[in-house]
């Protein structure tokens, strides 16, 4: 069945259609500048609301103490720790 979902999902974004499978998302076909096509996914909000979902997660995080620190704040870090291949 689900080879089915992915052969239909293709054969309507080829023709340039968006594809809406209820419970996973929309997979829309894009086309890049080079005439390549691309697939873009769009995750269901039931997926995305339960992923984020206070104490959802269950992995464990490696450097914690790094979430919510800006982009800037990561390059410091990173310069800090690697003087020879800083970061720009």
């Amino acid at each position: 069945m689900l080879i089915e979902l992915r052969d239909a999902t293709v054969f309507f974004n080829l023709r340039g259609q968006p594809v809406y499978l209820e419970g996973l998302g929309t997979y829309t076909p894009t086309i890049e500048l080079d005439g390549s096509l691309k697939v873009g996914h769009r995750a269901d909000m039931g997926i995305k609301n339960r992923l984020n979902a206070p104490g959802a997660f269950q992995g464990e995080i490696i450097r914690r103490e790094n979430i919510g620190k800006s982009s800037q704040a990561l390059a410091a870090l990173w310069n800090a720790a690697h003087p020879d291949d800083p970061v720009a």
